[in-house]
């Protein structure tokens, strides 16, 4: 069985240090190998303090090194490979400046897919009773203002496969005129990504064709069987 790795950072007061080789000997006992580079990592961990908001900072700054790390070197390693992701908005303390931050990175990092969920207060938890909830109205704009943005990056990166040849599996019937059969591509998760829409010759669920994407939209592609 291949050995588990994780990689561990520290961040905050000296008291932290402590706490980490703690955190690291019980890894080690759980069968991890610590290591120094997070992008090889199965697991990654954090240890910051919350009551220093220097190190809050510092935190949420490693966090976002160490994602635009990881994707750099998934894309490098997979060309063409599909990323999602699902964010939650609307956080409690989740200021209109971090907000922009998140917006940022966004944009930067160009998701293949991406969902965004508002923050919903549940009775009995800690984030319920924390300071400075976001409103209702201000969840649901940022919620919006992110969802437009990603549909920008989708369409765009939907209409640079244009013209390229994929493996598509069937999956049924088309109710697009023209397109009689509907399926995905190894991109398209189910019940969650776009389909795409295919001209060809009825197909069982599960029949697995060549075809070339012929046009797209923000989350859909059609495509034509190639024969």
């Amino acid at each position: 069985m291949k050995q588990k790795k994780a990689h561990l950072v520290s961040l905050g007061c000296p008291k932290n240090l402590i706490d980490s080789e703690v955190i690291a000997a019980i890894l080690s006992r759980g069968g991890y190998e610590i290591i120094p580079r997070p992008e090889e990592a199965d697991l990654i961990l954090i240890n910051t303090c919350t009551f220093v908001l220097p190190a809050k900072e510092e935190s949420i700054d490693e966090i976002f090194y160490i994602t635009r790390d990881i994707i750099r070197e998934a894309r490098k390693i997979i060309p063409g490979v599909a990323l999602r992701t699902s964010l939650i908005v609307g956080f409690p303390g989740e200021t209109p400046e971090k907000f922009n931050r998140l917006l940022e990175f966004i944009k930067e990092t160009r998701f293949d897919h991406l969902g965004v969920f508002k923050y919903s207060q549940e009775e009995g938890t800690k984030a319920a009773e924390l300071p400075f909830q976001v409103s209702e109205e201000e969840k649901e704009e940022r919620r919006n203002i992110i969802m437009e943005e990603q549909s920008i990056i989708s369409y765009e990166i939907n209409q640079s496969l244009t013209g390229s040849v994929h493996e598509i599996m069937i999956e049924g019937k088309s109710d697009i005129p023209g397109h009689t059969q509907a399926g995905r591509l190894r991109r398209q998760s189910p019940d969650i990504d776009g389909v795409t829409y295919v001209k060809a010759q009825e197909k069982t669920p599960g029949h697995i064709i060549n075809c070339m994407i012929t046009s797209a939209d923000e989350y859909d592609l059609y495509a034509e069987e190639i024969i």
